[in-house]
């Protein structure tokens, strides 16, 4: 095959997947998507999340392309605050008086590998049926409560950069946990076509 597939090579994503089962995920290579940055796989995540006029809770200060993929998938930001006095950590009191019938996806970094109140936070979303979806590009190798991060939610980013836990001097994955998105990131990834289902 001249191309590889077009969620990356699958030598990767089984290696993604493979680390993912170790740490008691369910992870299946197929739920898994490589990119040359973690840039593009925030991309992808929200593209496959999000409807116009969706609310994404991001962090205060964030990573800049949360907010701008979020723009541009047709989203609103709502920012909760991460003070450096917290850690850069979300209080999840603040997070849930940020939801609204419209908040579509809730996004928690894990600064620093340090996990943020994941099971505050699912609790929040779970009811309102709310896709939360980890940022862990510092949080990769890391748990909270004796779970690793990027095993909680919807979805998970990794990174993938020199500056990560694990480098490859670019790239990323995402890991999707949750089968209902897999389809919609399938045909993004596809530039609009169900090519992979061709392939199956």
């Amino acid at each position: 095959e001249p191309y590889c597939h077009q969620q990356g090579v699958a030598e990767a994503r089984e290696a993604v997947a493979a680390l993912h089962r170790r740490q008691g995920a369910d992870a299946a290579m197929e739920r898994v998507f490589i990119g040359n940055g973690v840039s593009e796989l925030i991309d992808l995540s929200l593209r496959a999340l999000l409807d116009p006029g969706d609310q994404v809770l991001v962090p205060a200060p964030d990573y800049p392309l949360w907010s701008a993929a979020t723009r541009l998938n047709g989203g609103e930001p709502v920012y909760y605050a991460c003070p450096p006095e917290r850690g850069h950590l979300p209080d999840p009191d603040e997070i849930a008086a940020a939801i609204t019938p419209r908040t579509r996806a809730i996004v928690p970094v894990h600064y620093a590998g340090i996990g943020c109140e994941m099971d505050a936070i699912m609790g929040l979303a779970e009811p309102h049926g709310i896709a939360v979806v980890e940022d862990n590009a510092h949080g990769l190798f890391a748990k909270y409560k004796g779970r690793w991060l990027g095993t909680f939610g919807a979805l998970a980013t990794q990174s993938f950069h020199e500056t990560k836990n694990f480098q490859c001097g670019e790239g990323g994955a995402l890991l999707i946990n949750d089968p209902q998105v897999i389809e919609r990131a399938e045909i993004i990834r596809e530039k609009g076509t169900n090519r992979s289902r061709f392939f199956r």
